[in-house]
């Protein structure tokens, strides 16, 4: 089979592998599609950071079981399924308490176990979701990136009637949009510089949209609030301007929820957020055992669209050129690109 192998900083090569069969606990799928991640992206401009060389690359994808492994009876042949990236030993306080991303022996898929940016890939039982008739396996690839948003407005105890800053609308932000509004905030406020994001932030909910480059945010959030500031920001941007902003329009006590992984080191006034009692808290990844399948329920019952987040589907063999390279070059133009194996 051909799969895109990461071999370093700007070094992703489509090679020939030989087709995986199942270990114990493992299920083999036929990849019906595989998304290019931002930190994906991240290990590609900046890397290695968690990647490994060697490793075949992808944790965000779905797929139809064809070979399952020793002792796995959750799953059988024809079994339309998604998967994530990480899963944990089962066994430690972490895992017991849901929070499988935290296990100190976590298995990264695409990062130190090999991925699904493959005609094949063969992954851990403990990763895979069965999903329902009425999601597409397009769609079911996505699952895993809005994991990460549903996780953080989770983080942040947003209630009903409670207003939200986002900074970015990436494919994480515009599922934030989604999250928050099933969660009843009134107003949702999204800061992007990119054109096209701001026009699907719109679509997908978001009550105000701001171009940054254009508008003060700190302005704006004042104005709309009356003076008072939103009671829940998002950094979904991973840039110093953004964490800013969203650290300034928050209300005294408000939250701020850091969602984005950052390529460098931020920088956080900390004796205003002190003098203001901000509360500073961090999402990483989900708790998938539980967070999947509601996800997937809201999928089923139309409480989601994902549409607006994915830009463009490309053949394995384009992907340095038309997905890497081309997030790189043009960011700001796509949210979500998805590969087909197949093609």
């Amino acid at each position: 089979m051909r799969a895109a192998v990461y071999h370093g900083r700007e070094d992703v090569r489509i090679e020939e592998l030989p087709d995986p069969s199942p270990r114990a606990g493992e299920v083999v799928i036929e990849v019906a599609r595989a998304g290019i991640c931002g930190t994906d992206l991240h290990e590609y401009i900046a890397g290695p950071m968690h990647a490994a060389p060697g490793v075949v690359m992808g944790h965000e994808y779905s797929g139809t079981v064809v070979g399952v492994g020793p002792d796995v009876h959750e799953f059988t042949e024809g079994d339309r399924v998604c998967g994530v990236g990480v899963f944990g030993c089962g066994e430690c306080g972490s895992c017991k308490q849901g929070a499988e991303a935290l296990c100190g022996t976590v298995g990264f898929i695409g990062f130190a176990l090999n991925g699904a940016l493959a005609r094949y890939a063969s992954v851990s039982a403990k990763a895979l979701f069965r999903i329902p008739d009425d999601i597409s396996l397009v769609e079911a690839a996505v699952v895993e990136p809005i994991a990460s948003a549903y996780h953080a407005v989770r983080r942040s105890r947003l209630a009903a009637g409670e207003t939200v800053f986002i900074a970015g609308a990436g494919a994480i932000g515009l599922a934030l949009v989604q999250f928050c509004l099933a969660q009843g905030a009134t107003q949702i406020i999204v800061s992007e510089v990119s054109a096209s994001r701001r026009v699907a932030a719109h679509r997908v909910g978001a009550t105000r949209v701001i171009d940054p480059l254009v508008e003060d945010p700190v302005e704006v959030v004042q104005t709309l609030t009356h003076g008072n500031g939103v009671d829940v920001s998002f950094d979904a941007a991973g840039v110093q301007p953004a964490l800013d902003a969203a650290l300034s329009v928050l209300r005294p006590r408000g939250r701020l929820m850091v969602v984005a992984i950052w390529e460098a080191a931020a920088g956080i006034d900390i004796n205003r957020s002190i003098m203001r009692e901000a509360n500073i808290g961090f999402s990483f990844c989900y708790e998938a055992q539980s967070q999947v399948p509601a996800i997937l329920t809201l999928l089923s019952v139309g409480a989601l669209s994902l549409s607006e987040l994915i830009t463009d589907e490309i053949p394995l063999d384009a992907v340095v050129s038309q997905g890497f390279e081309e997030l790189r070059i043009n960011r700001d133009a796509h949210i979500k690109i998805l590969i087909d194996p197949s093609a």
